[in-house]
């Protein structure tokens, strides 16, 4: 198994952060290398839906781990493994949220895959959480651009 770690702290509550989450089709304003993001149904505990990433074909996911608020994981099968991303938004003692994310490559054939897979998540994953951090302190919550907090 190879796991990666990256941490943002920012100073508005994991309410305003959230719905950048919760509304996939916000994604892509956040993640540079995200093109589309569709799910079956509404976003909540065992839902399917695809990622498209730019320059590449969608890839299915399901949504594992949903606690409304505070985290939710997507989880995507490849040949002998499984590519695991860990979201969590935690309330910081003197006010603001820490934005955790984790990817993970675990099953099987997980050795196989870190050496082709790993080099893009630690280049992406940084960035993409720097801009959620960026966006969510600039524009507020999804849907209301002026609202701080």
């Amino acid at each position: 198994m190879w796991e990666y770690e990256r941490t943002e702290d920012v100073e508005v509550s994991r309410a305003v952060v959230w719905p950048w989450y919760s509304q996939v089709g916000l994604w892509a304003r956040w993640d540079d290398e995200v093109h589309e993001v569709e799910l079956d149904e509404l976003f909540a505990e065992g839902v399917a839906g695809r990622l498209t990433l730019k320059g590449q074909e969608p890839v299915p996911f399901r949504l594992t781990d949903v606690e409304e608020g505070v985290c939710f994981t997507t989880r995507t099968p490849v040949p002998g493994a499984e590519l695991r991303f860990a979201h969590r938004l935690t309330d910081l003692p003197g006010g603001g949220t820490r934005i955790t994310h984790q990817a993970a490559i675990e099953g099987p054939g997980a050795a196989g895959l870190v050496p082709v897979l790993a080099p893009s998540i630690e280049a992406g994953l940084p960035m993409a959480l720097r801009s959620l951090a960026r966006t969510v302190a600039h524009e507020g919550t999804a849907g209301s651009p002026d609202v701080k907090d």
